[in-house]
Parts: C-alpha cells; structure tokens; sequence
C-alpha cells in the first residue's frame, strides 16, 4: 500500500512538472516574439525623396502613339542613382519603359529653387556618364555612348536615354503640358554615335549654340 501510494505522489509529481514546462516555453516563445524589431514605414522613408507614380498611363501614352510603330511591353520604375540625386530634391520621378525594339530610361529631377537646380546641372557637368567625363558649357563633345536629351528648367531637370529616344520637338511638347508652369531654358541632344549639341529654348523654340 505504502508502495502504491508513493508510485502515485511520483506519477503526480511528474504530471506538475511537465504542465509547469510547457507554460513556461508557451510564455518564453511570447517574450521573444514581443520583443522582435518590426518594420516601420516611416524608416523605411528616411532619406529617399518623394516619389510620384502619376505619370505611368501618360508615358504610355505618349510612347504608343508618338514614339513608336510597336507597343510598349511594360514600363517600372528604377531606382538608379546619378549625381542630380545628391542635391536637396523636392521630388524625382524614374521610369523605364520596354518594348520589343528599345528600352528607354526617363528621369525628372525637381528641385525647390532655380540655384539648387543649377548646382546639380553644374555637378553632373563635372562627372558625367559611367565614364565620369567633364564637360564644360556649350561644349560639342560626346557626353556618353547611348543617344539622350536633357531638358534644364528654372526646378526641374530632365534626362531621357535610349537608342531611339523619340523626337525632342515631341518630347518637349509632352514635357510643356505636364509642366505648363515651368521656365524651361536649355535642350541638349545627343544623336547616334554624334557629338552633344546645345541649344537655348527661347518662345519654345530651340537655338543652337555650338554650330
């Protein structure tokens, strides 16, 4: 009797023992999971400029009907940096278009003031291309290997790259109506295999400086 009696304290003892683990680890694995660092949006953020997405159906657009005889396959935004990108921004816009013929990049810098503008064009001027080539003010010199147009406003700079980049008269008069507002001053183009020409926009029209 006294035999059964102690298998039975035994028996129980154990039962306490395992109950008493298993809420311990249950609590343990609740600690842990509380104390795990969560993903915020907000530091997501810090330091990447204001992006807006709003120009997708225009580009589209523009591209279906203007640019090319074939549709556009797909269009994403790219997160590739250039020297514009390390002056203040008020906000950027980057965009890759694809078709079954070209790929185009599209890129629109917007700054608060017509001196932080300047300040960017002035230091991509110095290092400019994957090549880091210096290029002084209407220069005729071949700035990079692939055909481009950059448009330079009073706030805005924008940068359009591709084998078949399209019409700049086009492409300029898309530009002035998404941005009626802005004081555009300077075009420059650079055809295939072609030296960079520089032109002043004045009454919407392009001057050539480097003939």
């Amino acid at each position: 009797m006294e035999k059964a009696v102690n298998n039975s304290f035994f028996i129980v003892f154990i039962l306490i023992f395992f109950i008493t683990s298993c809420n311990d680890n249950k609590k343990e694995v609740i600690e842990f999971e509380s104390i795990q660092p969560k993903s915020s949006s907000k530091e997501n953020n810090i330091n990447k400029p204001y992006l807006s997405y709003s120009w997708d159906t225009s580009l589209m657009t523009y591209f279906t009907n203007y640019s090319y005889s074939s549709l556009i396959d797909s269009i994403k935004r790219i997160s590739l940096m250039h020297i514009p990108d390390r002056i203040s921004l008020e906000s950027t816009e980057k965009f890759r278009l694809y078709s079954n013929i070209d790929s185009i990049d599209y890129y629109n810098w917007n700054y608060t003031d017509s001196l932080s503008t300047k300040n960017a064009f002035y230091n991509w001027l110095d290092c400019f291309g994957e090549s880091c080539n210096s290029i002084k003010i209407n220069e005729k010199k071949q700035f990079q290997k692939s055909p481009f147009l950059l448009f330079i406003g009073d706030k805005k700079i924008i940068f359009i790259s591709s084998i078949n980049k399209g019409n700049s008269k086009i492409w300029f008069d898309f530009i002035k109506s998404k941005y009626p507002k802005e004081n555009w001053r300077t075009m420059i183009e650079q055809k295939q295999y072609q030296m960079a020409n520089w032109h002043s926009i004045v009454s919407d029209e392009f001057i050539m400086l480097n003939n």
